[in-house]
């Protein structure tokens, strides 16, 4: 633990504790800023947590490891606890308690797949089948069985990222009877073509770990290419489960005005068995419920995400950031972190003045990257950020770091905060 050599008077409250709310909590406590994270499920972590499943990402040894270092580091976590409208606290109250609050919320508004039969016992989210194994492993490994089972059915996997490889693996794992695969695209290339070159995402086949396992325990790849589903079937034996999924093969097509290629169907149908179907299709943005209807957090038109501008990170809400997924989409870990960092950076600064905390956005920002002026000086580069607006949290008031086991109502007589050394980290 690396807890600060001394304290600020101002509090931040982030709301979420996923990988950005979490970095973002580490950065602004070792700043000597009062950290309090608001996670409204029973344990800190996020889809750290709940969304990546055991074998990708052990919770003990990682997990649980580092929110155990960022307790002793002087950070304070608020498990069940939600924000929002009607929830536990809302964002008002959190803006007349904290000097600034940070939303690091995550893209969990899945998207959907309305075709007839959806309402059919069997058809389940991706993240809910994730979640509730994750849960039931953390909390009994596996004998409350609160979890959905995939032992000894059918299972049909709709999604081709990292979220139906992990079902894949799970479903694997609880004993599966068949496990497949549909994905709308084609069967990748071997190898990157001339239109792909790097640093773009490769576009060619690669096998995952879900695939491998899959194709060991029932000796085939799980995916099924080129493959939409138009209808879920009903079990025969029970008309309100799902049985099956009708489903049609795509093909390509030109459009000889556009130049656009576009899937059509082919002729025919088959319907694949399936006693499980887990649609794990992406997300849509953020869920809508964090923030009151009469005073929303402005939404990009576009992407649905939180409306906050990429090295900024500042909401149309004055003092109330927003970073990660929440901003930027559903995304990668590594990127999570990133912008917790930086978005870091901006609190600090926002509340200070000035920020000693490393930049990760833009890069230009960040003080390994900055170009050296004629005096030897690193340049500055990013946007200075203004003081917090009076009637904010008190953040009018002119307040000054303290070392720590002082009172947060002590001054400390004749010592600036820039004295006082805020670089301890």
């Amino acid at each position: 633990p690396r807890p600060p050599k001394c304290r600020t008077y101002k509090k931040v409250a982030i709301v979420g504790s996923g990988p950005a709310g979490l970095a973002a909590a580490q950065q602004l406590n070792r700043a000597g800023h009062t950290v309090t994270v608001f996670e409204r499920s029973d344990r800190i972590g996020g889809l750290l947590t709940y969304g990546i499943p055991n074998m990708k990402l052990d919770k003990k040894k990682i997990v649980d490891r580092r929110v155990e270092i960022l307790r002793q580091e002087g950070i304070a976590f608020k498990t069940n606890t939600e924000v929002g409208e009607g929830k536990d606290v809302t964002i008002e109250q959190l803006k007349e308690d904290f000097d600034s609050v940070l939303l690091a919320i995550g893209a969990l508004q899945e998207r959907e797949f309305d075709i007839p039969g959806r309402q059919l016992d069997g058809v389940h989210q991706a993240m809910e089948f994730l979640t509730l194994s994750q849960k039931s492993l953390l909390d009994s490994e596996m004998l409350d069985g609160q979890y959905i089972d995939a032992n000894d059915k059918h299972v049909v996997v709709i999604g081709g990222g990292d979220t139906a490889v992990d079902c894949l693996g799970t479903a694997v794992r609880m004993g599966a009877t068949s496990v497949l695969q549909f994905s709308r695209r084609e069967e990748a290339a071997p190898g990157r073509s001339d239109t792909n070159p790097w640093p773009q995402w490769g576009e060619y086949f690669r096998v995952d770990y879900g695939h491998s396992e899959c194709n060991v325990v029932q000796g085939r790849d799980p995916r099924e290419y080129c493959v939409k589903g138009v209808e879920f079937v009903p079990n025969p034996k029970d008309s309100s489960k799902v049985g099956g999924i009708r489903a049609v093969r795509m093909r390509w097509q030109r459009d000889a005005k556009t130049g656009r290629s576009s899937m059509v169907p082919i002729e025919g149908t088959r319907v694949y068995p399936a006693d499980l179907v887990l649609l794990a299709m992406g997300f849509t943005g953020p869920q809508k419920g964090t923030w009151s209807s009469s005073n929303p957090v402005g939404l990009d038109q576009k992407s649905g995400n939180i409306s906050a501008q990429m090295g900024e990170y500042k909401t149309n809400i004055p003092g109330v950031f927003a970073c990660g997924d929440c901003r930027r989409g559903a995304s990668l870990v590594v990127w999570a972190i990133a912008e917790g960092r930086d978005a870091a950076a901006m609190i600090d600064e926002f509340l200070m003045g000035e920020t000693v905390l490393p930049r990760a956005f833009p890069e230009s920002a960040n003080p390994a990257l900055q170009p050296v002026g004629s005096a030897g000086k690193s340049v500055h580069l990013a946007p200075p950020v203004p003081a917090p607006p009076a009637g904010f949290g008190g953040g009018a008031k002119s307040r000054v770091q303290m070392p720590m086991g002082l009172s947060s109502l002590m001054p400390v007589p004749g010592v600036a905060a820039a004295e006082m050394g805020r670089s301890g980290w």
